[in-house]
């Protein structure tokens, strides 16, 4: 089906429009078609038609005889502010993202320049969800009065269909992302996280960062059904500190400071020019899909996935900022490994490589040498080695992890890669030791 985009007019009245060859088109709301006569109605009421109404062409039909297919778009009731009439967009696509730019810097202190056209690349990308595979969120983390509500307020003016709530509760987030695609902003959300929602919470948000996976509930009213919902999407959310590091890895984080932006209130003339350019970037949302590109090799991991539609964007617009998302990027892949290395995981991981190669000829590592090394408990290690994946074996000393097993090594050598835990040189030469190790256990054996 063809793109439709609603807006309202001056008198609230809505209209919806498409975008062909010679510009903007309006098409009828609520449009369907019956797939026996193939006659175009339009029902009285919202939802499907009762009967292929004959005073429109139709055979008369009522709908327990035929099937009737949406053509249009149903009328929304915006949980947003609703959208001008789409201006057109020519040759201004540059000059676009520098207002916008211009516009956050206006209004926000963030803690580097680059920050303003990543603000700027999400925002536009907002506007185009359904051409990415991934749906980037954004993590505004700072104390009180550091500027993080302030940019979901400036999100709010001016992402797609953007919805702002300060209390969610779980059932209505996937309702809401079904029902209106929206743009999600949610302001302390470590509250909402740590109600008694915020298993379900996060499980949507761990579902609807990659276009595929679903969100799965029990139907409470039928015991022999689920329900299956479709979270994906754009979201947003601020907090005074990160609570949780899986979330967290599938967001670009802001570490925001207080400081004095150059407009201390969004005032009506604000609001107005936010008007204008959601315009503007409505027809945006009309036109053809953002171009695709090509990731550099460092970039082809987690990171790679969060920035490449704000990389797409960006191309679209032919602005000059690549290398400063690129830069960005390499930096979120930086702070990334290293909050990684900070963690038990780590710890675990880097005592196994150190006692690995200070005795080449060892077959297995035991948990307790490892436990002796990070401090942790025995049991804590092993907990640590099952959420990795890591095998274990039972030994006369105790439990351990097997050097003598190709799965085991191949998989030692992946996560020490994975959490920086040494170079590349020096994994190559790990891994050829062992790799040379296993394959005469094998022929021992």
């Amino acid at each position: 089906m063809a793109r439709y985009e609603q807006y309202r007019d001056q008198d609230g009245k809505a209209h919806l429009v498409g975008l062909g060859e010679n510009g903007l088109y309006e098409v009828p709301i609520n449009q369907y078609q019956c797939v026996r006569c193939g006659a175009e109605i339009i029902p009285p009421a919202p939802g499907p038609p009762q009967i292929c109404d004959p005073d429109q062409g139709g055979c008369g039909r009522k709908s327990s005889s035929t099937r009737f297919e949406l053509l249009t778009k149903d009328e929304e009731e915006e949980l947003w502010e609703p959208y001008p009439e789409p201006e057109e967009l020519d040759l201004e696509l540059d000059l676009l993202w520098e207002e916008i730019t211009e516009f956050i810097s206006d209004h926000l202190v963030m803690p580097a320049p680059e920050d303003y056209h990543v603000l700027t690349a999400w925002i536009i990308a907002t506007y185009k969800q359904e051409s990415f595979d991934t749906a980037p969120y954004l993590h505004f983390v700072g104390p009180i009065n550091s500027g993080k509500t302030r940019a979901l307020e400036i999100l709010n003016l001016l992402a797609y269909k953007a919805v702002f709530v300060t209390g969610i509760t779980a059932p209505a987030v996937p309702r809401i992302i079904e029902l209106y695609r929206p743009t999600l902003l949610v302001d302390q959300a470590e509250r909402i996280f740590r109600s008694n929602d915020g298993d379900a919470m996060y499980r949507i948000f761990a579902s609807g960062y990659r276009r595929g996976p679903r969100y799965v509930v029990a139907d409470t009213e039928d015991p022999t059904k689920v329900i299956v919902r479709d979270v994906f999407g754009f979201k947003a959310l601020d907090s005074t500190n990160v609570f949780d590091e899986a979330l967290t890895s599938r967001s670009i984080l802001f570490r925001m400071k207080e400081g004095k932006p150059k407009k201390l209130r969004i005032s009506a003339d604000d609001k107005e020019q936010a008007q204008k350019f959601r315009a503007k970037l409505l027809y945006y949302a009309l036109m053809p899909d953002p171009p695709a590109v090509t990731l550099p090799s460092d970039l082809n991991g987690r990171i790679g996935e969060i920035y490449e539609p704000l990389l797409r964007v960006e191309e679209h617009f032919g602005d000059n900022a690549h290398s400063i998302l690129l830069k960005r990027a390499r930096e979120s892949e930086k702070a990334l490994k290293s909050r990684m290395k900070d963690t038990m995981a780590a710890q675990v991981l880097q005592a196994i490589y150190d006692l690995s190669s200070e005795e080449m000829e060892r077959s297995y590592i035991l948990l307790s040498d490892v436990s002796e090394r990070t401090g942790l408990s025995p049991r804590r290690v092993g907990y640590v080695l099952r959420d990795l994946g890591i095998e274990k074996i039972h030994t006369k000393h105790g439990r351990a992890v097997p050097l003598s097993d190709e799965k085991t090594v191949s998989d030692l050598q992946y996560l020490f890669k994975k959490f920086s835990i040494v170079q590349d040189q020096e994994l190559i030469d790990w891994a050829s030791n062992h790799y040379s190790r296993t394959l005469e256990s094998f022929m021992e054996g």
